[in-house]
């Protein structure tokens, strides 16, 4: 049966080599990997960001932030290979040969492989416990096919200018002389290689140590003509053994590079010809074989690596052989050769050939009674892929077995999100059948469900990713008469037959699969054949007739994606031909090099604009620029991406999952609270909710009118008529000291404060009093507001509290000087942010300040809500988000809350986010350390609201 989230099977995990594949690629030290790795944002619901690796931020939907992204994201494309089969519940036999399916002769970076009734679909296997046995003989025939995939040799464009040792990196999927000499093993446990003839032990070994520089220059010349010597071709005649002990992989990694001899007796004869000596290698870490040479034989090891020699054998512990001491060396008995060939008579030929990995890795298998979905990728991709999910659903008997539905398989590659989908449709050829086919998918997109305990918004759904395969045995028809369908399939007038295919007509006009794609079909129909032959069923008139039909079909879905061929393959083991696609597909990458410019300065104490202006230095001035603007990059791309995932109407819902009821239901009455701009939107939403909890609520508008409608609206609704209006023009010190002075008279303590007004003014403006527009309103006002009102907050104390709405915009800004933008080329929304950044510090200094008179002070950002202000402000990024927003009482729920809990519950010049606390700083994003200027902002501040009266 099939269920929503499902455990699957993968080759067990190694460790890979960790180099960067891409071409610009720098190296990360150890404790930078560590803290890439950490999840992104986490607030104290435990909820987790952006996947674990700096190299796997999800791309998801990006509006504005695409040209910053492009800044430092590189594309690569990957060969992906998808191959679908029905194969009838047959039994592979061990020796069939799938490399025309997987066109091995071509190979891909990852294989898709989705297989139907990979058992009989018979009731004892549908209803009854899943037969999982011919998964491991398709698995092993995939492997052993996969296994023998040669390597791309690299291609040089001059041979008489080969690239530089710097340069030269062998195909990720060959190994490196190093990783096998040391003979890697899948355990990491230490192995000896010893050759076979073990009698020939040699015992006049000397132990003395020879330390001066002429045992590095004769070491040297040993390795300097090791190349020579391999190739030399002379025979040699003495019994070598040796013995290599290994420690853990990460100790391989340390570099070892010396060659010792133990044992050239003071008494030894200089002719080393006559002489039975004992040279003892050590090896530690990484070492070399001391077979060095300029520049790697560039078709020296994808030649060699795919026989296992049988002259040595391998011991799995030192416990296992005669004694550690005993082959702790080299053992040779020179007859007439000198002991400079010595070291070349390692066989390094069989070294480089005694253990190799294979080349692909399966990073996941799962079955539903008969489908079955198989990935396999190239050893050096698989630390590229994250986010691994696996979603079955059932559409067969009574809706919900398994034999009928779909597998589908979600994951990152880089920072692109692939979703493939093997399925198997409902079966039928007559009349209306493809209706229940169609139902069939519309029911695997709305039962197929990503679970994630993540709070970054991965994909949960088939549409929600990027890139999307969908393959299987689909089922469709053809609608022609049996006869006028094996009429065209004898003349091979494919486009005609292919005119009345079933799925082309869904693609055509919109159905189920409305915005997939899929090749030419220049093949024949794949079904329904006699077993073991090249006739449709129906050839024969002694058995019943089927209209042939493709039925295994591969669709694709989004962009980035370039079918290269479109095919089938021969096998006759069951009634369909198995079908494959291969696709060119362009997923993105970091660039290191680049996002570690981006990095290198986190946190860095600078004020963007002003050392931009200010440095006079050509040289300084264009690095603080470069700087700069990657600290400004990375701080939009994060923005957007975690916008996009936490700050809309559907993360809301998530989040809204584990609010607790009761927290909202707690009644304020008699409690005093003042709302500015509370005629619209946030403003009109949390002075609605204090109101509906029987608070004493003022609503501080600035246009009379719009008050007066609001303020009539809220009492209607709540029936509360303790909702009163003040009219103060917020842009004005002037104004809102008069309302101060009046609001006073009435001599009543305040509890709540909600700084709420704000303004997004595109363009410049100056107020009445010289302040630019969105300052005077968003900062000067909310602090001029704040402080005038301190008197009256401590008459509520120990239960008062001042709750001022943020943006997550300020996440975009670190704190600065520039209060006003006295810059030329001013940015509405740049100020803005920078604004909501002086409310954030604010709202710390306060909580730092007035710690002992009884007064919480709490910032918070709604959200992305449909408001009026944004609407008018952000018509572009309304419009582009539009039914994903939130409401304004979605966006003002946390106001509410923090108004109802207790004290004791929040943080005092904390910042909240959808009833939690929330960072006030982006990882990397190098705004931290700006909230050191917010002592001097404040001297300014009180400095410019001081003369109004």
């Amino acid at each position: 049966m099939g269920t929503n989230e499902s455990d699957y099977s993968a080759d067990p995990e190694e460790d890979d080599d960790d180099d960067f594949d891409d071409e610009d690629a720098i190296e990360i030290d150890s404790d930078s990997e560590e803290l890439a790795r950490q999840p992104w944002f986490m607030d104290n619901r435990g909820g987790k960001g952006p996947p674990e690796s700096n190299e796997y931020l999800p791309r998801l939907r990006r509006q504005k932030s695409s040209t910053f992204r492009s800044q430092y994201i590189n594309t690569k494309e990957l060969r992906i290979c998808v191959g679908t089969w029905n194969v009838g519940g047959k039994l592979p036999p061990d020796d069939l040969d799938i490399d025309d399916w997987l066109d091995v002769n071509e190979p891909a970076d990852i294989y898709v492989l989705g297989l139907q009734e990979i058992v009989p679909l018979n009731p004892g296997n549908i209803f009854g416990a899943e037969d999982t046995r011919p998964v491991p003989k398709w698995e092993n025939i995939i492997r052993e096919t996969l296994n023998r995939v040669r390597p791309t040799p690299q291609k040089i464009k001059s041979f008489s200018d080969p690239p530089s040792p710097s340069k030269y990196k062998p195909s990720d999927d060959v190994p490196d002389i190093e990783e096998e000499i040391l003979l890697e093993s899948d355990s990491d446990i230490g192995e000896e290689v010893h050759p076979l003839d073990e009698e020939n032990n040699v015992h006049n070994e000397v132990t003395t140590n020879k330390t001066n520089a002429d045992d590095d220059t004769s070491i040297n010349s040993w390795a300097s003509n090791a190349a020579d010597i391999v190739n030399s071709g002379v025979p040699v005649k003495h019994s070598l053994q040796r013995e290599f002990s290994f420690p853990k992989r990460s100790e391989r990694k340390d570099s070892l590079r010396s060659v010792r001899t133990e044992g050239l007796s003071e008494n030894m004869d200089t002719s080393f010809a006559q002489q039975t000596t004992k040279l003892t290698r050590m090896l530690s870490g990484s070492e070399r074989i001391g077979l060095s040479w300029p520049e790697p034989p560039l078709h020296l090891l994808s030649q060699q690596v795919l026989e296992r020699p049988t002259s040595f054998k391998s011991l799995k512990s030192f416990k296992s052989s005669k004694s550690f001491k005993t082959y702790n060396s080299f053992k040779s008995i020179m007859d007439e050769m000198p002991v400079m060939p010595l070291l070349p008579e390692i066989d390094l030929q069989s070294l480089i050939k005694r253990k190799r990995r294979s080349p692909y890795v399966r990073i996941v298998s799962k079955q539903m009674v008969g489908v079955f979905i198989t990935v396999w990728v190239r050893r050096s991709l698989r630390k590229h892929i994250q986010n691994l999910k696996v979603s079955t659903v059932g559409v067969g008997v009574m809706g919900y077995i398994g034999n009928k539905g779909a597998i589908s398989v979600s994951m990152s590659i880089y920072q692109t999100l692939f979703c493939f989908i093997c399925t198997h449709l409902s079966s039928g050829e007559k009349e209306g059948d493809e209706l229940r086919r169609n139902a069939d998918v519309h029911e695997i997109h709305r039962r197929t469900l990503f679970q994630s305990l993540s709070y970054i918004g991965l994909p949960k759904r088939i549409l929600d990713h990027e890139r999307i395969i969908w393959l299987g045995d689909l089922n469709y028809r053809i609608n022609l008469s049996n006869m006028e369908t094996r009429a065209l399939i004898l003349k091979k007038q494919w486009s005609k037959l292919f005119e009345k295919d079933q799925l082309m007509q869904e693609l055509k006009n919109g159905g189920v699969f409305d915005g997939w794609s899929e090749g030419t079909l220049n093949f024949p129909p794949t079904y329904k054949y006699e077993v073991n032959s090249d006739k449709y069923y129906g050839d024969d008139p002694k058995v019943g007739k089927r209209s042939p039909a493709w039925c295994d079909r591969i669709l694709s879905h989004g962009k980035g994606m370039r079918l290269l061929n479109y095919r089938r393959a021969e096998l006759k083991l069951s009634d369909h031909r198995p079908v494959s696609a291969t696709y060119m597909v362009e997923v993105e990458t970091f660039s290191p090099k680049k996002l570690q410019r981006a990095l290198t300065f986190t946190d860095a104490e600078i004020e963007n604009e002003e050392v931009i202006t200010n440095l006079g230095g050509w040289d300084t001035s264009l690095a603080v620029k470069e700087r700069v603007y990657a600290d400004m990059t990375w701080r939009s791309t994060a923005f957007g991406v975690y916008g996009y995932l936490n700050f809309t109407k559907p993360a809301y819902l998530d989040h809204a999952k584990k609010f607790k009821p009761g927290e909202m239901e707690i009644q304020i009455a008699g409690k005093n609270c003042i709302v500015t701009g509370a005629n619209s939107g946030i403003g009109y939403a949390t002075a609605e909710g204090l109101a509906r909890r029987g608070a004493t609520v003022y609503l501080v508008c600035r246009n009379k009118e719009r008050g007066e409608a609001a303020l009539s609206e809220i009492q209607t609704k709540t029936g509360n008529q303790n909702v009163h209006l003040e009219i103060c023009d917020l842009s004005s010190v002037a104004d809102i000291k008069s309302f101060a002075s009046r609001f006073s008279k009435k001599n009543m303590p305040v509890h709540v404060l909600v700084n709420n007004a704000g303004l997004l003014e595109q363009k410049r403006v100056t107020t009445s009093e010289g302040f630019e527009l969105n300052f005077a309103v968003n900062v000067l006002g909310t602090y001029a507001m704040t402080e005038l009102m301190i008197p009256l907050l401590e008459k509520a104390s120990p239960d008062a509290r001042v709750i001022t709405v943020s943006s997550g915009g300020m996440y975009t800004t670190p704190l600065t000087k520039d209060l006003q933008f006295s810059g030329s080329n001013f940015d509405g929304v740049e100020q803005y942010a920078r604004n909501k950044r002086v409310q954030v510090a604010l709202t710390e200094k306060w909580a730092e300040t007035y710690k002992d008179k009884g007064i919480g002070f709490y910032s918070m950002h709604p959200g992305w809500a449909e408001t009026p202000g944004v609407a008018k402000s952000l018509p572009s990024f309304n419009e582009k988000l539009a039914g994903k927003l939130r409401t304004r009482e979605e966006g003002a729920d946390t106001v509410v809350w923090l108004a109802l809990q207790p004290k004791e519950k929040l943080v005092s010049g904390a910042f909240y986010f959808d009833r939690a606390e929330a960072a006030k700083h982006l990882p990397l994003a190098a705004t931290g350390g700006s909230h050191t200027l917010i002592n001097s902002l404040v001297e300014d501040l009180h400095s410019m609201a001081s003369p109004f009266h």
